[in-house]
């Protein structure tokens, strides 16, 4: 009550309000408190003490979803909220009723973003406002298989030699068979 401010009352006399316990930290609602007014002429007025109402609103707390990320294939990773806003020290373990985040991404999900939406939460001093985060799904790695990359690789290598082989025949034997040719023609 330290730091709230007193409105709607006055009085004819000059002094100041203060909350007989100020250190109280009421729920937000309204509840009856007990306010001291002291006059600043103390010789001629005397302090009193009163009961009011008093309204203490909500505070507002932002709950946001934490991005995260995964391949594509893989389950959705526990998602999380983090908090700000709250006040006195607190923290979210005085929140009634936590919100949860979800996404309507599944392990068959296309690669891509994702909303990661928060819902729900409650609490009776806290007005919660969601904000959303971002799910990301990479694209699936694939292995490579080496022992069936290498056993092409040999085919691949022992098919080039044997068209070399076959070429290099090839052009022999036509080359050859022109200087045969060209012996042969010779000699008549």
């Amino acid at each position: 009550l330290a730091d709230s401010t007193l409105s709607g009352g006055n009085a004819s006399v000059a002094g100041t309000f203060t909350f007989e316990t100020p250190t109280i930290k009421p729920n937000a609602g309204t509840e009856n408190q007990n306010i001291i007014f002291t006059p600043t002429n103390t010789n001629n007025y005397k302090t009193i003490t009163a009961i009011i109402s008093v309204t203490t609103n909500k505070a507002t707390i932002t709950a946001t979803a934490d991005n995260k990320t995964r391949n594509y294939g893989e389950e959705n990773p526990k998602f999380t909220i983090s908090y700000s806003g709250f006040v006195n020290n607190e923290d979210k373990t005085v929140i009634d009723t936590l919100p949860t985040a979800t996404t309507s991404a599944t392990a068959t999900s296309p690669a891509g973003k994702y909303r990661i939406t928060v819902v729900g939460g409650s609490d009776n001093n806290y007005n919660i406002k969601y904000k959303n985060g971002t799910l990301t799904i990479k694209p699936k790695l694939h292995q490579v298989d080496i022992e069936n990359n290498i056993l092409f690789l040999h085919i691949f290598v022992l098919l080039f030699h044997f068209f070399l082989s076959y070429l290099f025949v090839h052009i022999f034997v036509v080359v050859f068979q022109k200087y045969l040719h060209e012996k042969t023609s010779h000699q008549f």
